[in-house]
Order: C-alpha cells, then structure tokens, then sequence
C-alpha cells in the first residue's frame, strides 16, 4: 500500500515538474493584415459636358427652358419655333440663316419664354402648367409639330423622329426613369380638333418678370498682320547711302548718279549696271549685291567702284569689266 501510494507520489512528482518546466509560448499579438483599398480607375473619363451647337441664344435664370436634341429624322430641319399656348401666332425662326439642324446633329435648345403663369381652361378651376409646342419645318417645304414638348421631363437628350409625316420624340423620364415615346400621342392630336377653351392664366404679372438672361457668346476679333518692316535705301546700293549716297555709289554720286554707275544710269539704271537692274540690283552685278555691293562686283566696291571692277570703271563701266558692259553684260 505504502509502495503504491509512494509509485503515486512519485508520479504526481514528476508530472508537476514537468509542467513547471513548460514554456508558455509568448503571446503575439495576431498581425493583422492591413487592407488597403485602391480605388478602381473609373472607365468614364470626367470630361465636361459635350457642347452642342445652338438653337436660339443661350441664356441663364430659373424660368429658361433647356434641352439637348437630335436630329432623327433622315431630314434637314431650316425653321424652329416655340410657342406657349397663351400665344396666338408662332415667333420667329430660332435657327440662323443658312445654319440648318442637319440629318443626326445634335443641338442645345434654349427657350426664354413669353408666358410664365400657371393656367386655367375655360371655367375650370383645375391649375395647369403652361404647355409649349414646337413647329419645325424641314428643306422640302413641309411642317410637323411637337405638342406639349416636355422641357421639365427630359433626361441628358430627346430624339426628334418622324414616320408617316408625324413628328414625335424618344426620351427617357426624369422623374420615372422609363423610356417614353410621344408617338400615339402626337397621332392623336394630328386627329383631333384644336381645342378653342379660353385659357386664363393666374398671374399675368408673372410675365414682366421673367428670370432669365442672355450669356454674351465671346467673340474673336481676326488677328492683326505686322506691316512689313520698310525696306531702307542702303539695301542695294551699301551701308550708309540712305544718308549719303556717295557711300558705296562712288564720289560724286549724289549730284550727278552716272559717276560711279555709268553713263545714262540716272535715266536708265540698266545701263551700265546690266539688263534688269532696275528690278534686282543681283541681275548684271552678281549674285548677293542687293545686300552686299561688293559681292559680284569684288571686294571694295561697296566703297570704291574701281576697286574690283577695274580702274575706270566709275567713269567708264566698260572699263575693267570688259567693253560693252554698259550694253551687254
């Protein structure tokens, strides 16, 4: 019993001192993984916004009416007018002359209108929104119109289509997100009488203030050509004969042109110098003398015209660069 119980303790003795010398392993903190969030290039390069070409003239306010459409209709449009249903009679044309809304251009409309105020029909009490149509009329002469043209309601761009002679318009929805098609509406008002309804508008004086104004486009005024630099009457004849024509010319120049040149050259000045002279000094004295005297006709001509062309030569070209230089050269 006393073995057993001995065996026991020994035993116990052991396993409590190999636990003692258990080392508990170092408690690290878990590493944790940073995660770092690259944000994804956007495929949609943030470019502004596409500018269009206009019709009408751009302006800026809160009751100004914007649209951006396309021309669907396989035909060139060469009127477009807006008209708000209080008015009688359609305004002008708001394209420029010979600027016609070519077959799938796209173009900006702005509208100022007329008439702001909201409306009533005939004895109704019912308020409505004043509702625009707009006329077009293409290069072959006939007319189409687009009723109740949603302005408010267009989302980025409207494609203005036309099958069997009625206008209408593609669209999607501000506010229902939903493609819409004016088709069968614009069918059934092709059909049905224009209504003849007195139309009251609630606020006429909300016509005097319309808030609205018109953006000055830049303009660019054609750029300014610098004169060209006024040529000096050295050129040619050597440096210094604006001043004093002896310079370069030969002495004596001044008062009397044939010293130095020839005989005649006051009259003629291909005589003696060559056949076309006159023109291009380059032509009977070699090439460069426009600019340099002493080129063609050698070194030191510029300041004595013996020098080079032979002794003689200012009082008798055909001295030293040959006889009948004064008529052939």
């Amino acid at each position: 019993m006393r073995k057993k119980i001995a065996i026991i303790a020994f035993i116990s003795a052991l396993v409590l001192t190999g636990c003692g010398n258990v080392t508990q392993a170092a408690q690290v903190p878990e590493a944790t993984t940073a995660v770092t969030t690259t944000a994804e290039p956007t495929t949609e390069a943030a470019t502004a916004a596409e500018e269009y070409k206009l019709i009408g003239k751009k302006a800026e306010g809160s009751d100004v009416l914007v649209a951006d459409l396309e021309n669907k209709t396989d035909k060139e449009i060469v009127s477009f007018t807006v008209k708000a249903e209080t008015e009688e009679e359609y305004p002008e044309n708001m394209l420029e002359e010979k600027d016609s809304f070519a077959k799938d251009e796209k173009r900006t409309l702005y509208y100022v209108p007329k008439k702001v105020s909201d409306i009533t029909y005939g004895e109704s009490d019912k308020i409505a929104t004043l509702q625009y149509s707009v006329k077009i009329e293409f290069a072959d002469k006939t007319e189409a119109v687009l009723h109740n043209f949603p302005f408010d309601d267009i989302d980025k761009l409207a494609e203005i289509h036309l099958e069997d002679g009625i206008a209408f318009i593609k669209y999607t929805s501000k506010s229902t997100k939903e493609k819409v098609d004016t088709k069968k509406s614009e069918e059934m008002a092709a059909v049905l009488p224009e209504s003849t309804e007195a139309i009251h508008e609630l606020d006429p004086d909300a016509n005097n203030n319309i808030d609205a104004s018109y953006v000055e486009e830049p303009t660019y005024a054609p750029a300014q050509q610098q004169a060209p630099a006024a040529q000096t009457p050295d050129t040619g004849c050597g440096s210094g004969f604006a001043t004093n024509p002896d310079t370069g010319c030969g002495s004596g120049f001044a008062t009397n042109p044939d010293t130095g040149c020839g005989s005649g050259f006051a009259t003629n000045p291909d005589t003696g110098c060559g056949s076309g002279f006159a023109t291009n000094p380059d032509a009977g004295c070699g090439s460069g003398f426009a600019t340099n005297p002493d080129a063609g006709c050698g070194s030191g001509f510029a300041t004595n015209p013996d020098a080079g062309c032979g002794s003689g030569f200012a009082t008798n070209p055909d001295a030293g660069c040959g006889s009948g230089f004064v008529t052939n050269n």
